[in-house]
């Protein structure tokens, strides 16, 4: 099952940089929780508009593309967990290995073939 944050808000913008990263001090997740989620904002210039998670480490969220207009402090959004397609994380992150969709015991010889 993935995990979604609601209502959380960001507490500090760390540089107004090309991808963005903002920190949220309420995030007690682990580093990488996050990469390959979804953010998506519920006020503020950019109300409505998603955003890729590259990088979540240390409560700093960081986005693949500039937000079309500038995050601000307590801005409110809400945060999808990601995954990256493996079943070792679909097992470990979402305890979620009877719905994978892969064939995780062919051998990596074959998968390249």
């Amino acid at each position: 099952m993935v995990q979604t944050s609601l209502n959380q808000t960001i507490t500090f913008i760390l540089i107004l940089s090309f991808n963005a990263p903002f920190l949220d001090e309420a995030r007690q997740e682990s580093a990488f929780y996050y990469n390959d989620g979804i953010i998506k904002f519920l006020s503020g210039t950019n109300k409505g508009i998603s955003y890729d998670i590259i990088n979540f480490k240390d409560k700093i969220v960081q986005v693949m593309l500039p937000p079309l207009q500038q995050l601000n402090v307590n801005d409110q959004y809400e945060i999808t967990a990601g995954c990256d397609k493996s079943f070792t994380k679909c097992v470990k992150k979402f305890n979620n290995a009877i719905n994978f969709r892969g064939e995780p015991h062919i051998s990596t010889v074959i998968k390249n073939l």
